[in-house]
This record gives structure tokens, sequence and C-alpha cells, in this order.
């Protein structure tokens, strides 16, 4: 289905434009030669085109590596691409207006127009001018400038339009070279920019690292932290060395408390022992013995802490000590004759008195020594302790002057070297850019392509055309198709007749020779007897809606058709508006239908009788009125006369959309056979004319659609198509 329609409105187009066949030629042509003849009018542009090659960094910086970051050529963004941002530059104003004033380019003339039209008077500006002359001349060179990056490359080609050969290049080599001057200018201003901004920076760093340096050294001195790892290391194992001496000192305490309870206890001796010892201490000879034994063995101790056994002051002082003992031991025999065997360990008594006194006092001493010793490494422990809980909050402090220290270390070597780093980029005389293909002057111009101009016509002229035939369409409120008219119509559709190249007589059936026109004005012939419209009805009036439809061509052969069938027909003309049945039948008017109306003559006088052909009833001589001659008593009377002497009556009457004649007419027969020629009725008239019929009463027998063209309908192509006379007829090639 879509399909068949798609179909049909490609018909419905290619009938429209070979309706319109005409005005869209005149178009076609009209455009396809202006076109072509502008082509040859315009002179011949030439295309000048030079290359550079943009690097992202200067080659200068790619081999020393030093002011890099200065002449890289970085986007603002991932999707960005430098050579994007050298294509606006090589477009830039500055560039531009300096190429239009150093080289004096003047405007082109038909760029002018473009811009200001032809209202404008053509006062080409000059450079020195106002602000809008700048503007004016930017804009033209802008049109016929052009910059392009090379696919896949680094390479950005620069294109300039110009009528003048040798121009174009000047323009275009003076624009790369300008951009080369540029692009090395802003390189060094940049390289300049930033040793001073460095230069400024430089004393600021230094001042700001050397304020961190004091501030650390004050710290270390404050805080007495000189390798803090180190330091932090000490201080565990300081407290661990002082835990564990403590731990020795408690130990050596209370072994010396034990000690010294032991020896207070053994002081505790016998009475005879007792009764000895206090006669010894009151003989003074005893005494001094025991003090010169007591003495030696003081000093004989005191040695032995000092020097080894067989050092010869501990030998001398053990030698005094056993003589002094001797000594003691004869006094002591002195004393105690009695107990000659008791001198031995009465001696040893005193002795061992003597000697636990002296250890008793050693080790009291020891005892405080020993408490002595503990407090102090308590001290020095808590100290540690109480060192340790704040080196946390040290350490980080130190810490943080540290990393502040390298930071500015950092930031100040830094400056320093992209300092020296920028001075020598300053020197540095390449850009990133450089030409590799200077304009030349090509050996044919680039345009006009007469060709192509000729091509772009043509087509042009086409698609003109076709709007043209559309637009005309659209605006023609005429029938064109069959359908379009039955539709219009809305009634029965009784015969097509088609468009043929007519002979030297409109009387179709005259003529023997058979052919489609001849056999459709038989098929209406049979159509109106099928219907029962010819047994019913011996009065037929024939009309159509607007003149040159066909309608009086149609009477005459429809009026021969039914007398071929051995019928009495008579044919009267009364359209006394513009009669044509004298003329199709080539017979004098001088007395007819409207002689009948305003005088006394009889009826059948004013009748021709034809050999083998209908009888004819001319319209007479012209009247002032013929609607109202029409409307008489008369007319019925006459009708009605002649009614009894012929089979059938063909009235041939007005279109209905001039006079109301046929309205009239069709009174006294109650059929009016309606004439419709697609191409010449338009839908408005024929709107009019059924609406004014359905008031009126009328019955419309039929429609016949006259001179239907296969230019307008396709659907007329198969009755030709389907007819035995199709090598006997010419068609039509043009429209009516």
């Amino acid at each position: 289905m879509n399909s068949l329609e798609k179909s049909t409105d490609l018909q419905k187009y290619i009938l429209i434009l070979k309706r319109r066949i005409i005005p869209a030629s005149a178009v076609f042509v009209v455009i396809t030669s202006l076109v072509t003849l502008f082509s040859f009018i315009l002179k011949p542009t030439y295309q000048l085109e030079g290359k550079l090659l943009v690097k992202r960094e200067s080659a200068t910086s790619s081999l020393t590596g030093l002011g890099k970051e200065l002449s890289e050529l970085t986007p603002l963004s991932d999707t960005a691409f430098p050579l994007d941002t050298q294509t606006e530059i090589l477009k830039s104003v500055p560039i531009i207006d300096r190429v239009i004033k150093d080289l004096e380019i003047p405007p082109d003339p038909l760029l002018y127009l473009q811009f200001f039209g032809n209202d404008v008077q053509i006062n080409l500006p000059s450079f020195g001018q106002s602000d809008k002359s700048k503007l004016i001349l930017r804009r033209i060179f802008l049109k016929k400038l052009k910059v392009e990056k090379a696919r896949g490359t680094d390479v950005l080609a620069v294109t300039y339009s110009d009528t003048d050969p040798q121009r174009g290049v000047m323009v275009v080599n003076t624009i790369m070279n300008y951009y080369l001057e540029d692009n090395l200018r802003v390189n060094r201003l940049e390289a300049v920019a930033a040793r001073l901004f460095i230069e400024d920076q430089v004393p600021q760093a230094e001042k700001k690292l050397r304020n961190i340096e004091a501030a650390l050294r004050q710290f270390r001195e404050n805080s007495q932290i000189v390798n803090s790892e180190q330091e932090a290391i000490s201080a565990v194992n300081v407290d661990t060395e002082a835990q564990r001496q403590i731990n020795k000192a408690e130990a050596d305490l209370a072994d010396t408390e034990a000690q010294l309870s032991t020896l207070q206890n053994k002081l505790n001796i016998s009475s005879e022992q007792s009764i000895l010892l206090a006669n010894i201490s009151d003989s003074q000879g005893v005494q001094r013995a025991l003090q010169d034994f007591q003495q030696a063995e003081s000093k004989l101790a005191i040695e032995r802490n000092r020097f080894t056994d067989d050092n010869p002051i501990v030998v001398a002082l053990s030698n005094d000590a056993k003589r002094f003992k001797q000594i003691l031991r004869d006094r002591i025999q002195q004393v105690t004759p009695n107990q000659n065997d008791n001198v031995e360990s009465i001696l040893q008594v005193g002795l061992l008195q003597q000697t636990l006194t002296q250890d008793l006092v050693r080790l009291e001493g020891k005892r405080t020594g020993l408490i002595s010793q503990l407090e102090t490494l308590r001290q020095s422990r808590d100290a540690s302790r109480t060192k340790a809980n704040i080196f946390p909050k040290l350490l980080q402090k130190q810490q943080e002057l540290d990393q502040q220290l390298q930071a500015y270390q950092a930031t100040y070597t830094q400056l320093l070297q992209k300092l020296q780093e920028i001075r020598i980029a300053e020197n540095q005389a390449i850009g990133n850019a450089r030409i590799i293909s200077e304009a030349d002057i090509p050996d044919q111009p680039s345009a006009p392509w007469k060709l192509v101009y000729a091509i772009v016509g043509a087509l042009t002229g086409v698609l003109l055309g076709a709007i043209t035939a559309f637009v005309l369409e659209n605006r023609d409120k005429s029938i064109w198709t069959i359908e379009e008219t039955r539709r219009i119509f809305n009634c029965k559709l009784l015969c097509i007749i088609p468009h043929l190249d007519l002979p030297s007589s409109e009387l179709i059936l005259r003529n023997e020779i058979p052919s489609p026109l001849w056999e459709s004005y038989r098929m209406l012939r049979a159509s109106l007897n099928y219907l029962g419209s010819i047994k019913s009805h011996k009065v037929i009036v024939i009309s159509s809606t607007v003149p040159n439809e066909g309608k009086s061509t149609v009477s005459a052969n429809l009026a021969i058709a039914m007398v071929q069938t051995q019928q009495r027909v008579l044919l009267i003309d009364a359209d006394l508006h513009n009669p044509r049945q004298h003329e199709i039948w080539s017979s004098s008017n001088d007395l007819g239908l409207s002689n009948i109306l305003e005088s006394n003559i009889n009826i059948l006088s004013a009748i021709k009788i034809g050999a083998n052909s209908p009888d004819l009833l001319t319209s007479g001589s012209s009247t002032a009125n013929p609607s109202g001659l029409l409307d008489s008593p008369k007319l019925g009377a006459t009708i009605k006369e002649l009614y009894n002497h012929y089979d059938f009556i063909i009235i041939d009457t007005p279109p209905l959309s001039i006079a109301a004649d046929a309205i009239i007419l069709g009174q006294l027969s109650d059929n009016i056979l309606l004439i419709a020629r697609p191409g010449i009725v338009d839908s408005l008239n024929a709107i009019f004319v059924k609406e004014m019929i359905e008031k009126s009463g009328q019955n419309v027998m039929g429609l016949v659609i006259n001179g239907v063209h296969p230019n307008q309908d396709s659907q007329i192509k198969q009755y030709f198509d389907n007819t035995y006379y199709k090598d006997k007829i010419s068609l039509d090639t043009t429209s009516n």
C-alpha cells in the first residue's frame, strides 16, 4: 500500500512538472545562463599556499633543556590542541592589520558587495581611515585567508586567494614571517618577565631561609637536642640503665643492712671473754700494741684495695701487721699469765671484736653511701623520664622546623637554577615554528571553474524551475485530474473524452475512421441509454462550468451519435451569449431560436434539416437580453411543439458560471448533462456551480470529463494503452 501511494505521489509530481514545463524551463534557462555568464565575467583567482611547522617546544630548548617551560606550547585543557591556538594567532588582528598596512592591500569589490549589498556606494576604504574602515578591510581580508592544520602532523597551511598571484605570494609569506617574529618576541618577553619575577623572589626566599635556619638553631640550643634520632635512642637507654642501677643499689643496700644486723648480733660475747677483754683493755701496753696492730691492719686493708698482694707496699704492711700482732700477743701473755693457753683465743676475741667493729663502721658507711647513691639514681631517672615525656613535642617541633628548612632550601635552590636557565633562554634566537614551504605562484588559477559553475547553474536552475512549477501549481485553482473533478462535482461519471489532435472539423463522428475520440462519444450515448435517461427524458440540456470546456463540441457529436442509431434528433444552440453551433456545422445564423422567441416565425422554417445528421436550430440573431428571452413562456411552448416531432432534443446552453440559462432550460427537461474539462475548470467555479444546481433542485444526469490530456492525469494513459486505435492517433505533447 505504501509503495502504491509513493508511486502515485511521484506520478503526481511528474504531471505537475509537465503541466508547468514552460515556466520551469524559462527559469532553468535564465538561471543557468546567468551563472555561466557570471563565471566568464569573474577574474581568475589564484590560491597561494605556504606551510609552517609548529612544535610544542623550540628546537634550542629541546637541545639545551633550558627555558623549556617558557617556550613550550601547552594547551589549557586536555581536549585542546596547540595548533588550534596558533591558527587563531595567525589570523589575529595585530598580524592582519600589519600585513594590510605594510602591503597596502586593496579590498575585493565583490566581497565588499557581499558584506554591504548593492545599496551601498562602492567607495573602497583605505587602512589609514577610521576604525570602521579598518574593520571592513579586516573582514574582507579574513574572507580570503584560510589557515588549516594538516591532519596527523604539526604543520599549518596558510592559504590566501587573490586575483593577483604575486600579491598573494607576498601576503602569505609576510603573514608567516610576521608570525615567526611575533612568536620569537613573545618567547623573549615571557623570559624577561619570568627573570624579573624570579630576581624579585630570590632575596625573599633567601631571607626566609636564613630566618628558619636561625629558628632551628635557637630551638636546638634551648631544647639541647642535637641529633633527635640518637637522643631518642639514648633517652631510652639512659632510663633503662638508671633503672638497672637503682635495682642494683637497692639490692646492695638490702645486703648491707643484713650484714650490718648480723654484725650487731655478733658483738654480743661471753662474760669470761668480757673480763679478759676488760683486763686487756686496762693494760696500756696491750692497748698501744693493739692500736699499732689495728693501724697496721687498717693501712694494709687500704693498700690492698689499691694494690695487689705482691706489691712491695702491701708486703711491707703485711709484715708490719704480723710483727705488731706478735707484740700484742706477747703483752697479752704478760697481763694474763695464767691464761697462756687462752692467749690466742683472747687475742682472737679482741681482734674479732675490733674487726667486727671496724666492719660495722665500714658497713654503716657503705649503707649511708648506698642510700645517697640510690637517691641520686632516682633523681636522675625521674629527670630522664620527665625529659622523655616532653621529647615527642620537642621532636615534632624540630621536624616541622626541619621540613620548613628543606622546603625553603629547595625553593631557593630552584629559584637560583631557574634564574640561570632563564638568563640563558633570553639569548635563544629560535622560536617554536619555522617555514617549511614558502608560497609560490601556481601554474593555473584555482577559480573560477567554468564547468563547475555551469553544473551548479544547471542544478540551481532545475531546483528553482521545480520550485517555480510547484508554486504556480499551488496558486493555480484549476482542476487537473479526473479524481479531483469527480470529487468536487460528486455525480455519476458517464464518459471520459480524451484530448487528441482534432481533424479539420470538430464533428468527429462524421469521420468514419475509428479512433478513441470517435469511440468515446458512442460510449457516452451507450451510458445514457443504460441509465435509462434517453428513454425517460427526450430533452437533454448540456452545460459546463466555465467557457472553453468543449460543451458545444460534445453536444454536436453526441447528436451525431444518436442519429447513427436511426433516431430523429434536434440540436438547439441556446447559448445566446456566445453561440458556436453554426460555426461547427458551417451554417448560417440569420434565423434561429432568438428569432422564434421574439417574433411569430414558424418554428419548422427556422430548423435546418440535415442529411444523416441531426436537425439544427441555431441561436439566431443576437439579442440584448438573452436570459430574459429564454425565461419567456414561449420557450416552453416551443419545446413542447418540437417534442412531438423529434425523438431527442439536445440543447447547448451557456456555462453556468456566466448565466443561469441552463437552470432555466433544465426546468423544461429536468436533466442537465455537465461537461468538465481538467485544466480549464477551476475549483472555485466548480463549487459555485454545484451549490447553484443543488439550490435550484435540478437533476444532474451525469458528468462528462472532456479533453483529458495524458500530461494532466496518468489515469488516461491506461485508456489509450487498452484501445485498438493506439497507432492511429497522435498525442498532443503540449498542455492546453
